[in-house]
């Protein structure tokens, strides 16, 4: 499943011009942006008012695959991931992280439990705020 695509290969240098439309948050129906070219390593695809994850198959307990991502929006080297925040157990939905990212990561409550700061990503939980920490256990490209 990981990899696999029936879309093709995605193009060297998509359009960045190539717009989105507004998608409707599917919890509450609210209209939310999504960006034209791909986010930001850390950004979320989430409902600005409900932060419910925008597109179905990302709400997904691993997160949705660089395939996913590249045939709903065109988006190259991006997959996402769904952290459970540490202090409060709610899951965070449609973090965006590199595409080999993906897998091979876990969470800290604190920044002195990372052990390689190269390999973490500072997030905040959408639910209680608190910050938390995602880690690879291998070498990230953060």
């Amino acid at each position: 499943m990981c990899g696999d695509s029936t879309a093709g290969d995605p193009p060297a240098n998509p359009d960045p011009a190539d717009e989105h439309g507004p998608v409707s948050c599917p919890a509450c129906g609210a209209a939310n942006e999504i960006p034209a070219a791909a986010p930001p390593v850390g950004h979320r695809l989430v409902c600005s008012a409900c932060g419910a994850a925008l597109v179905e198959t990302i709400a997904d307990a691993n997160g949705a695959a660089p395939d996913v991502l590249w045939r709903l929006f065109r988006y190259v080297d991006r997959a996402t991931i769904n952290p459970v925040c540490p202090h409060c157990q709610q899951r965070n939905y449609a973090l965006c992280v590199p595409a080999n990212d993906r897998w091979g990561w876990h969470v800290h409550a604190d920044a002195d439990s990372v052990d390689n700061g190269d390999r973490a990503l500072a997030a905040t939980c959408c639910h209680c705020n608190g910050e938390f920490f995602v880690e690879w256990d291998l070498e990230a490209l953060i």
